[in-house]
């Protein structure tokens, strides 16, 4: 019965592995709001750089763009660590779903583990008084055959003491008399053949019927258990359909939307990078360019890393 449900150890260790993903994406949490503090220094330092910048009117144009470039590295560094900061809130949030839900399908398996249990011994203690009562059923009929026996010899012993007098009876009797005569033992015995036969007979038919009813009581039970088996064995693997289903759209779900936000912001850093001023003509009113355009190694972040680690699992 314990064989058709997921083992307690192995629910345990899945919680275990769980917390400990949950444990390792906070900390890549505080890792990432930690460089977002890094950076937001730097961006201040940055920005320090470029007011005094601002006051002095002649500077080389080699300056200018590095100092331009710096800052949109940081401004990039910083949208991509904002962006990973939400991801990591994302999963965060999953795996504490995932952990309620391996919590409460542990309670539910402990339950109906329980619960079965109970039906089981209730049936069992069905089939021993079934049993029994076949057991008991079977000693009657026994005892019923074995009273029937005596009875057939007893009664072919009378039989012949009978037909012996009734002979020696009739050849002292004129041969044309219409009546026989017997004695009173004769026909108290003609009686109670007649009456005994009714009682065997009687009891017979009720151990039949007994046997029959405790037959049909024993293939009840037993079709109950067949039943009650084929539905838990259904239900378990409909509950791993459904878990199975559910993993696998919601790392479908989290891949899509993570490739459609990088993708985004790569277009939009592109589109942005295109219209930078090379040269400043006069005094550079504006040095902070909306986006800038990476390479494509920073399409990886640890959060996609993740989530593909966590695809190839499902």
């Amino acid at each position: 019965m314990d064989a058709n449900f997921p083992r307690q150890e192995d629910l345990e260790r899945e919680l275990e592995a769980a917390e400990k993903e949950l444990a390792l994406v906070k900390e890549e949490g505080f890792q990432y709001l930690t460089s977002m503090d890094i950076i937001r220094n730097e961006l201040k330092h940055v920005m320090a750089e470029t007011s005094k910048l601002k006051k002095i009117e002649e500077k080389p144009d080699s300056t200018v763009e590095n100092l331009n470039s710096k800052l949109l590295q940081a401004k990039a560094k910083l949208e991509v660590v904002s962006l990973t900061a939400e991801k990591a809130k994302s999963v965060k949030t999953n795996l504490s779903l995932t952990l309620e839900y391996l919590k409460a399908e542990a309670e539910n398996a402990k339950k109906e583990k329980a619960l079965l249990v109970k039906e089981s011994v209730s049936m069992e203690a069905e089939i021993q008084n079934a049993e029994f009562e076949t057991r008991y059923i079977e000693g009657q009929l026994q005892a019923a055959m074995e009273e029937l026996e005596v009875v057939k010899s007893s009664e072919a012993l009378a039989m012949g003491y009978l037909t012996e007098n009734t002979m020696k009876t009739r050849a002292y009797e004129p041969q044309n008399s219409s009546s026989i005569t017997i004695s009173k033992f004769e026909y108290d015995y003609l009686k109670g053949c007649s009456t005994g036969a009714e009682e065997i007979a009687n009891k017979k038919v009720a151990a039949s019927q007994a046997w029959i009813e405790a037959i049909k009581a024993t293939e009840d039970i037993l079709i109950k258990i067949d039943l009650a088996q084929r539905e838990i064995r259904e239900k378990r693997l409909e509950e791993e359909k459904e878990a199975y289903r559910t993993k696998r759209s919601s790392s479908g779900k989290r891949m899509v939307i993570d490739g459609d936000q990088v993708q985004s912001r790569r277009q939009k850093w592109g589109k942005n990078a295109t219209t930078l001023p090379r040269k400043p003509k006069k005094r550079n009113e504006n040095l902070t360019p909306t986006t800038w355009k990476g390479n494509g190694n920073d399409n990886l972040t640890p959060s996609n890393k993740l989530s593909l680690a966590y695809e190839n699992q499902a």
